[in-house]
C-alpha cells in the first residue's frame, strides 16, 4: 500500500479553478473534470505525517487484518471502520486501486492556458493542514 498514491484536492484551490472555468466560459465546453491530478505517494503522505508527530506504523497484513477483526467485534469501535469499509476487498485487505481513470487533460490545458496551476501537496502543505486540524480539535 505504500507504494499507492493518494490525491488531494484542496476545496479552495477547487474553488478557484471553478471560477477560472467560468470566467473563461466558451460554450462549445462545458463538461471539466475538475480535480488535482497530482497525486501524493501514500509513503511520503506516512514520512510527512511522522514528522509531524503523528506516528503511523505500517502493519503486516496479519496485523492488520487481526486490528480489523477485533474492531469488528466492539461495537463502540465499529463506526472507526465505517469511513473505510468500502475499501476493504474479500480478505479484509484495504483496496484502494479502481478501473475508474479520470481523465483531466482537457480541463487541466484550459486551466493553465488560465494561468491556473494547482498547489504543491508537500511537506508544508501537510504541515499546515494538520496544524489546522489540530486548531479545531479534530485530531
Amino acid at each position: 500500500m505504500l507504494d499507492s498514491y493518494i490525491e488531494f484536492t484542496p476545496v479552495d484551490s477547487c474553488a478557484e479553478a471553478m471560477v477560472t472555468l467560468i470566467q473563461h466560459y466558451h460554450k462549445e465546453f462545458s463538461v471539466f473534470h475538475i480535480y488535482d491530478a497530482n497525486h501524493l505517494w501514500i509513503r511520503d503522505f506516512v514520512t510527512y505525517l511522522n514528522q509531524n508527530g503523528i506516528l503511523v506504523k505500517h502493519l503486516s497484513a496479519s496485523d492488520f487484518e487481526a486490528l480489523v477483526n477485533k474492531l469488528l467485534q466492539e461495537d463502540t469501535k465499529k463506526d472507526i471502520l465505517a469511513g473505510i469499509v468500502n475499501d476493504f476487498g474479500p480478505k479484509k485487505e484495504l483496496v484502494y486501486t479502481s478501473d475508474i481513470h479520470i481523465v483531466s487533460e482537457f480541463t487541466r490545458a484550459i486551466l493553465h492556458t488560465a494561468g491556473f496551476h494547482w498547489p504543491e501537496i508537500d511537506a508544508t502543505y501537510i504541515q499546515k493542514y494538520i496544524t489546522y486540524l489540530q486548531s479545531i480539535h479534530f485530531i
